[in-house]
């Protein structure tokens, strides 16, 4: 064993570092990164839930059925085409403007189609004109054109698109309210009456065309 006095003693510390206080500055990069990540991640999540639960955008159904229905049409033909493509075109303003176009009649569908404000004038009277095209065809047996059909598909998908971009990026309300609605039938202007109109029933003046009474 050899002697204490004969051991070398190591000078050399180099490697030794002495205790170092705690810097927080030095974590805030990482802290700043993790709650961003853990923000990006919430708020994806968030989208990702309402996305499944509200399902897809009206635009995306209806496209997707138009494309469905193009396929079959071949098969069902074109007057199945027809019927298949107004639904369509009504359910996407049901689900884009809640208006219960397909329980109603061309003429009620266009009427509640003036409230729409973002309903371009051209496009108004497109509507009008296919839709009338439509009963025509359907109730007093016009002949069907197959070049209906062919601009239809057309014209159909670029309304869908631009009506959902409109409504997307409105910045007010695109319903109006109604200025009077007829007590009679959905759609006809509410009767003004003249001044000679009177619908007094309690008239204290006798009737000259009332018939005697007998004695």
């Amino acid at each position: 064993m050899a002697e204490a006095s004969t051991l070398e003693i190591v000078e050399d510390v180099r490697f030794l570092r002495p205790p170092q206080p705690f810097i927080w500055q030095d974590y805030i990069p990482h802290a700043i990164s993790l709650a961003v990540v853990i923000f990006l991640t919430s708020l994806a999540v968030y989208f990702i839930r309402k996305r499944i639960r509200n399902g897809p955008n009206p635009k995306a159904l209806a496209l997707k059925a138009l494309t469905q229905a193009q396929t079959l049409r071949e098969a069902r033909g074109n007057f199945w085409y027809l019927l298949r493509s107004n639904r369509i075109l009504r359910d996407f303003f049901q689900d884009i403007f809640e208006i219960e176009a397909p329980a109603q009649t061309s003429r009620q569908f266009l009427a509640s189609l003036k409230q729409v404000s973002i309903l371009a004038p051209e496009d108004q009277q497109w509507l009008t004109e296919y839709l009338e095209t439509c009963d025509q065809i359907r109730y007093a047996g016009k002949t069907l054109d197959d070049t209906l059909l062919t601009t239809f598909d057309a014209r159909a998908v670029q309304l869908i698109t631009q009506l959902y971009q409109k409504k997307k990026h409105a910045k007010q309300s695109i319903i109006l309210e109604p200025e009077d609605v007829s007590p009679f039938l959905p759609g006809t202007p509410v009767p003004e009456l003249s001044d000679d109109d009177h619908f007094n029933h309690s008239k204290s003046e006798v009737d000259l065309h009332e018939a005697p009474a007998t004695t």
